[in-house]
């Protein structure tokens, strides 16, 4: 999954996934703005066939934190 989540963004922001770093956050990549979330999250709902709610997408500002929702919607499934 995680690997997933990094081809996913590495294709959105035009870099290889080895430039995303394991730790990526909003704040620390200049890539990851207000408007490459929005993408991002779209290109995540569309990957995993998946609907993040707004509170919820809002929220998922690391690398990790988009990982965990996964997982945990995985397990739910």
């Amino acid at each position: 999954m995680h690997e997933r989540i990094k081809k996913v963004m590495s294709e959105l922001w035009s870099l290889s996934p080895q430039e995303i770093p394991d730790d990526a956050s909003a704040n620390a990549m200049t890539e990851w703005d207000s408007i490459a979330h929005l993408q991002l999250m779209l290109a995540l709902e569309m990957e995993f066939d998946i609907q993040f709610p707004s509170g919820v997408m809002m929220n998922l500002l690391t690398l990790r934190d988009i990982e965990n929702h996964l997982v945990a919607l995985s397990a739910t499934a």
